[in-house]
């Protein structure tokens, strides 16, 4: 399940930090308006799971254990623009 979030600005770099060197988490930054857009129009969430990084393929087989049963590092996308 892709999840949507945006820190608080002030808490920004350290959050991103934390999830980058703590967890392992890729960052997905829709930073501005157009960059959403441009999501939407390229169905990021569609190749996503394509790719096998969101959605079933990124479930782990009994083989490879990596972050609460995925077996990819996890993925954040983040913008101050989606509700």
């Amino acid at each position: 399940v892709p999840f949507f979030w945006h820190v608080h600005t002030t808490d920004e770099e350290a959050v991103k930090k934390v999830l980058t060197t703590c967890y392992g988490a890729d960052l997905v930054e829709l930073n501005t308006v157009e960059d959403v857009e441009k999501a939407k129009k390229l169905d990021l969430i569609s190749s996503l799971e394509e790719r096998n990084r969101i959605g079933i393929g990124a479930l782990n087989s009994e083989n490879d254990r990596l972050y609460n049963g995925q077996r990819r590092s996890p993925l954040i996308i983040t913008s101050p623009h989606i509700r």
